[in-house]
């Protein structure tokens, strides 16, 4: 299936069922041309029950497994732009896994880790609440990379579709926490 934004969809394979012993499950796996997406979405609820109460206030499981996402695919979503570019040659696939549950007044983010083909690696964890309402949404978020080196770092900046000069840099750790606000977070 090709879509007018350019996007190649080649495999696509959704699997919903909802009763009241297995309550409600979403598994989907979706192939592009240069991207992998495999999901899986339980609620503790039955979709009547979800459709009745409001999705917002029903808890749930969210499994993303070995999720690669290219930026090719993702740019097919934006608008055009001259200073992004895309070096064809290149492997651009940010890789995605992670488990997240709870509800919307209350996401936990399990574990979520994001991979770029050169092994840069970043993870988060923590909590999210009231995420439905920005202005009133407090968060407690920590985040860790694994030992970043200058190519990986300039690697990231080609996938961003910039380049930039960098000065030299041993290896390093970065890792941190946003608390509070999440508009205005410490």
């Amino acid at each position: 299936v090709n879509l007018v934004n350019g996007l190649k969809i080649e495999h696509v394979k959704v699997v919903f069922s909802s009763d009241s012993i297995h309550k409600t499950r979403l598994q989907v796996d979706l192939k592009t041309t240069f991207s992998h997406l495999d999901m899986k979405l339980v609620a503790s609820e039955t979709l009547a029950s979800i459709i009745k109460k409001s999705f917002l206030t029903v808890p749930f499981f969210l499994s993303i497994n070995k999720t690669e996402i290219s930026l090719r695919d993702l740019y097919t979503f934006l608008p055009a732009s001259d200073k992004r570019t895309i070096d064809q040659t290149k492997d651009d696939k940010l890789g995605i896994q992670g488990t997240l549950s709870g509800s919307t007044d209350l996401l936990k983010i399990n574990e979520l880790g994001f991979s770029t083909p050169e092994g840069l690696k970043l993870t988060i964890t923590g909590s999210v609440t009231r995420l439905t309402d920005l202005r009133s949404a407090l968060c407690s978020i920590d985040f860790k990379t694994n030992s970043i080196t200058n190519a990986q770092v300039k690697e990231l900046t080609e996938l961003a579709g910039t380049s930039a000069r960098l000065p030299l840099f041993n290896p390093m750790v970065i890792g941190g926490s946003i608390r509070k606000s999440i508009m205005a977070p410490d």
